[in-house]
């Protein structure tokens, strides 16, 4: 968490560390999109959302694409 804001969920902001701790980097937006997810292999993203209708929901998205790439490797 190199000097981001933090997401105001608990599950995205836990997500997004999860993320970060497998080598994704966060690059932060504005609007509805909170921040990017950039892989360490350099293709996949995934867009985090500022306010996602159901935010454990969208938590489990983005730990599944991290899941994926890792996957992957």
């Amino acid at each position: 968490m190199a000097n981001r804001k933090r997401h105001t969920d608990k599950h995205v902001e836990a997500a997004v560390r999860e993320a970060e701790a497998n080598g994704w980097r966060v690059e932060e937006r504005n609007g509805h999109c909170w921040a990017l997810l950039l892989a360490p292999n350099g293709v996949d993203k995934f867009s985090v959302y500022s306010t996602p209708a159901r935010p454990e929901a969208h938590a489990k998205d983005i730990l599944r694409a991290v899941a994926r790439e890792a996957k992957r490797r």
